[in-house]
């Protein structure tokens, strides 16, 4: 883990048609946006400021394994039971 937040640029290669590599295992962050008795993905910028409640999900994908949890956060007012996250 790093202690501390770092900022940094990457190159961009785009154009010339070059990809990242070992983009396969960097962590990916899911937004859930809570709204109940319904949840969506990919809200809209009008969704996500009318939504009360988002759940971040951190995964991150170790080679030779399962995609890990990693991290959980909720965010926005009240509470989120664990009944209501299975669902």
């Amino acid at each position: 883990q790093i202690p501390t937040a770092t900022d940094f640029e990457l190159p961009d290669y785009w154009d010339e048609g070059e990809v990242l590599q070992g983009r396969e295992a960097w962590p990916v962050c899911v937004t859930l946006n809570i709204d109940l008795p319904a949840s969506y993905l990919d809200a809209t910028s009008v969704e996500e400021a009318a939504t009360p409640l988002k759940l971040l999900l951190m995964f991150s994908f170790p080679p030779s394994s399962e995609p890990q949890l990693q991290g959980m956060r909720l965010l926005g007012p009240g509470e989120l039971q664990l009944a209501q996250m299975k669902q």
